[in-house]
């Protein structure tokens, strides 16, 4: 795996706050001793400055220069979409790692198991008419476990059947071989599935960016191929969606 794609795997709760007050201790020890003691001061004044008068120039300009990606108003997930003849039941799978292991991310066959669920997803993507393949999340973090890092990805698919060939994908299986055979131990992998059938599911996002299924793409178009109006994802304007029940019983 390249340095890049290492880097994404680092996530500020990897390590604990006075793990990383530790480091920047460190740190600064260092740069006292290769640069001007004025200069090793004026380093991080001047940044912590810097994030400041960010942060307040920012603060002016929220959702027209900062957090644009953010859908003002309400909006609700709509499958499918409009003039489409898709089914309209979901199934959501939930995928999940942790890592047992007192090094975290850093313990060894974490970045291989990493590098196997990017391509798990990529495979995904690229075979979404055939499977049935939604969207996922991005990777979900688990800031409340104080002894490993957990990780999960929330997908949507258009049918049990979809989920099934994907779990046969060769790069699943890959992923399979590694753990089943115990290989890394202390590595641990979860799923959960939900099947939700017609009128039995629905959503409503208020000023958040697309997310979730609000971020899918209906099948039959390419990735960002999908205008607005063919979006799954749809603002809320007429009055039966008005409510959780009503957007429910306008999919039935």
């Amino acid at each position: 795996m390249s340095s890049k794609k290492f880097a994404r795997l680092i996530a500020p709760n990897d390590a604990s706050i006075t793990t990383w007050l530790t480091a920047g201790a460190l740190f600064q020890l260092l740069s006292i001793s290769v640069f001007p003691r004025t200069l090793s001061v004026l380093l991080p004044i001047t940044y912590a400055i810097y994030r400041l008068a960010k942060a307040v120039k920012d603060s002016r300009s929220v959702y027209t220069g900062t957090f644009t990606s953010v859908k003002r108003g309400r909006w609700t997930a709509q499958l499918p979409a409009p003039g489409s003849t898709e089914p309209r039941g979901i199934v959501c799978f939930v995928l999940g790692a942790r890592f047992n292991h007192p090094l975290g991310k850093a313990a060894p066959g974490v970045i291989g198991i990493a590098g196997a669920l990017q391509q798990m997803w990529t495979e995904a993507e690229e075979n979404r008419e055939k499977w049935g393949f939604l969207g996922r999340t991005s990777t979900l973090i688990d800031i409340s476990d104080g002894e490993a890092t957990s990780m999960a990805w929330l997908s949507y698919w258009n049918d049990m059947e979809g989920l099934q060939k994907f779990s046969e994908s060769s790069v699943h299986r890959l992923g399979q071989t590694e753990y089943i055979g115990n290989k890394y131990p202390y590595i641990g992998i979860m799923h959960e599935t939900f099947k939700a059938p017609e009128g039995c599911w629905e959503t409503i996002y208020l000023n958040m960016p697309p997310w979730g299924l609000g971020k899918s793409k209906p099948l039959g178009k390419d990735k960002g191929d999908a205008t607005e109006d063919e979006n799954i994802l749809q603002r809320v304007l007429r009055p039966e969606q008005e409510n959780m029940y009503r957007r429910m019983r306008g999919k039935m």
